[in-house]
């Protein structure tokens, strides 16, 4: 099996198991998970654990044999240690922090044998990663206070970074191949200024200069709705497979204006705009991408049936339910974060449903 194949199946597992968990402890008001707050183990294996899983798949799709059976079994590991709280804390550190360095090297080719742009940029992607949860770790053994909260701001501005590069150049350039005319979907004059201010958010979120952090956030926004207005989604309409890649970039842009916005002024709850780019950013980024390329490698269509969009229009109410309501319907709040985590676990239920048969399936013999 390619590796892109347990990947990806795994993560929309683990997408639905995970949140599954978070929305039955929210049920339930369950107050601790062995040493950690139920809030605490369901950020860790969101960003962790799920967009990992992910970035493997990406990554891993000309690999296949021992090294993606091996990388595989670390993640399955690592996901099993945190979920059993009763094991020495320092023995899940080991097993979850073994997954990143293990994938980049046992990837083929190897990451640092590529100069070529953007392959190199996931050598310190995954090193900085690996560093963001040593130190949400070293939090929960009594190590580092206040660990948990800087590792869990490192990767989500990390998966930031990723997106306006690795999606800014996907999502114009699969609009370009549907013979959309794009003058530039490789722009790399906004692509620079981009990578220059997400560093500077994940800088001022570290120090946690909030006035730093509103202005990044902002113009990092502004940005993106400049790259997004060049890439003619009007036009996109007709073919869903590519509107919710749209859609999904659309989301960054949001979440970032709401966390500028929660930054500068309060009124905004941080927690919502982080939603606003894990659920409506990543979350929909991921699931239109990982049905597209499961249907590439499978030499199937990359078009969007009807249970297709029924999954897509149920990651957007989730985004819309998780990080927007919230905050018009105060006196809501639980009800609809339930609803938010029901609507994300039916939509990556679909994925499994329609994509899985082909994740799972062996590659027959070549001709």
């Amino acid at each position: 099996m390619k590796g892109h194949q347990p990947f990806f199946f795994l993560a929309g597992l683990v997408a639905v198991l995970q949140i599954g968990v978070w929305v039955a402890s929210l049920m339930t008001g369950a107050a601790m998970r062995g040493n950690l707050l139920p809030s605490q183990f369901h950020a860790h294996e969101m960003l962790f654990g799920y967009l990992p899983a992910v970035v493997a798949g990406f990554l891993l799709s000309s690999t296949a044999g021992w090294r993606v059976a091996l990388l595989s079994a670390i993640w399955l590991a690592g996901r099993l240690a945190i979920a059993f709280p009763a094991l020495p804390a320092p023995i899940v550190a080991a097993v979850d922090l073994a997954f990143l360095p293990a994938l980049a090297l046992l990837r083929l080719p190897p990451l640092w044998k590529s100069p070529k742009w953007p392959t190199i940029g996931f050598v310190p992607l995954l090193g900085c990663l690996s560093l963001g949860d040593l130190l949400w770790h070293l939090d929960a053994v009594g190590g580092l206070a206040g660990g948990a909260r800087a590792g869990e701001w490192l990767a989500l501005d990390l998966f930031i970074l990723m997106i306006v590069v690795i999606a800014g150049r996907l999502v114009p350039g699969y609009t370009r191949a549907m013979s959309i005319p794009i003058r530039k979907p490789k722009d790399p004059g906004r692509e620079i200024a981009s990578i220059l201010l997400g560093l500077g958010l994940l800088l001022f979120d570290q120090i946690g200069w909030e006035i730093g952090i509103g202005l990044s956030a902002l113009a990092l926004a502004g940005l993106q709705l400049w790259r997004l207005a060049g890439w003619r989604t009007a036009e996109v309409l007709p073919r869903p497979a590519l509107l919710v890649l749209h859609v999904g970039f659309a989301w960054v842009v949001l979440g970032l204006l709401l966390r500028g916005a929660a930054a500068l002024s309060g009124r905004i709850a941080e927690i919502d705009a982080i939603h606003a780019l894990a659920v409506g950013a990543f979350g929909t980024l991921t699931l239109g991408m990982m049905g597209r390329l499961t249907q590439t490698h499978a030499r199937q269509p990359a078009a969007a049936g009807r249970a297709d969009i029924v999954a897509y229009a149920l990651i957007f109410a989730s985004a819309l339910a998780r990080s927007l309501l919230p905050g018009i319907f105060p006196a809501e709040r639980s009800a609809t974060v339930l609803v938010a985590g029901t609507f994300w676990m039916a939509a990556f239920g679909l994925f499994l449903i329609l994509h899985g048969p082909a994740l799972l399936r062996r590659p027959g013999p070549r001709s």
